[in-house]
């Protein structure tokens, strides 16, 4: 049976593939610390089907990767954003499968102001065709339905399940480099030299290739790809850049928005005793205002003849 079992369960936007990348670079010298980052329910660079397995109708595919990891020693850790999104029974059965002497809970959390954006793009990359302001909206009036915007249900499943004292809390805004964080604050590491976390961290694209991309997904295609494997797809990125540039709008976002600032002061009165690098102030977020750039939607009806060569490339790879 481990002595300790740390499960790092997010949040997502929150330098998760840089810690996890680092793990699975270091698995042999870790096993010489007595730390293992097993690949039990293993997918990319994390345990990403260890959730699956987990919220699966299927119960003897999870209990049969628990047993694994049961029989582990020293110290395990265990990383998936996705187990953030967990329902409540989902949790409750790791808590119930899981042996060890003790179980740590880590979760980071990043500036609620930036959570609905970062996500939009995440979902962009993966086909999502909506324009920013009405995912904004949509997500501001249920923001039920972003389990980003809900990091006290979050907090609170996986309390109830392990025990409050069990979730440890970094605000993520106030580390430089997640990963150096991780492995000395977290695992104790303090001689760890990693590598520095802007190497790890998933490709991000500037306002105009996002829009690109989104619109690419509207159409019907996979914009993600048609920007980074296809040569004509490639060559709309330089042209949308200029001619955007005009279009360019911003979105101001700051916590005199009531549910930004009902998000933090719920988590602030519940979990407050459980974040570690707090400052003590009555506001859990320093940044208080941010700006967001994106392209106006207007840009592809004034600049029609541009958005006409993109139809026609579109139409070119046989959608209609």
């Amino acid at each position: 049976m481990p002595d300790k079992i740390v499960l790092h369960i997010g949040s997502h936007k929150t330098g998760t593939t840089a810690i996890q990348k680092t793990l699975l670079e270091n698995r042999e010298s870790l096993k010489a610390s007595g730390i293992f980052y097993p690949d039990i329910g293993f997918f990319y660079f994390g345990h990403h089907h260890m959730v699956e397995a987990l919220r699966s109708e299927d119960g003897d595919r999870f209990a049969a990767m628990a047993e694994e990891i049961n029989a582990l020693d020293g110290t395990v850790v265990i990383s998936s954003e996705n187990f953030s999104s967990c329902p409540a029974d989902a949790v409750n059965t790791l808590a119930r499968l899981l042996k060890a002497g003790s179980i740590e809970i880590v979760y980071y959390q990043r500036n609620v102001l930036e959570l609905i954006y970062l996500w939009w793009l995440e979902l962009v990359k993966h086909g999502n065709k909506d324009i920013l302001l009405r995912f904004y909206a949509d997500s501001l009036t249920r923001p039920g339905r972003q389990h980003l915007l809900n990091p006290k249900t979050i907090l609170d499943r996986w309390g109830d399940a392990f025990g409050e004292d069990a979730v440890k809390i970094f605000l993520y805004d106030g580390i430089s480099d997640t990963v150096s964080h991780f492995m000395k604050m977290v695992l104790g590491l303090e001689e760890f030299e990693s590598e520095p976390e802007s190497r790890y961290i998933n490709k991000s694209y500037d306002t105009a290739s996002v829009e690109l991309i989104r619109f690419f997904n509207a159409a019907g295609l996979g914009g993600l790809a048609l920007v980074r494997e296809n040569a004509e797809g490639r060559q709309f990125l330089e042209r949308i850049r200029r001619l955007s540039a005009p279009y360019i709008s911003i979105l101001p976002v700051d916590f005199d928005c009531l549910p930004f600032k009902r998000i933090e002061a719920e988590l602030h009165k519940a979990w407050l005793k459980r974040i570690q690098n707090h400052n003590g102030s009555k506001q859990l977020f320093a940044t208080r205002n941010v700006e967001i750039r994106y392209v106006d939607p207007a840009f592809w009806y004034s600049e029609y003849e541009f958005t006409r060569e993109v139809l026609g490339f579109v139409k070119s790879l046989g959608v209609q």
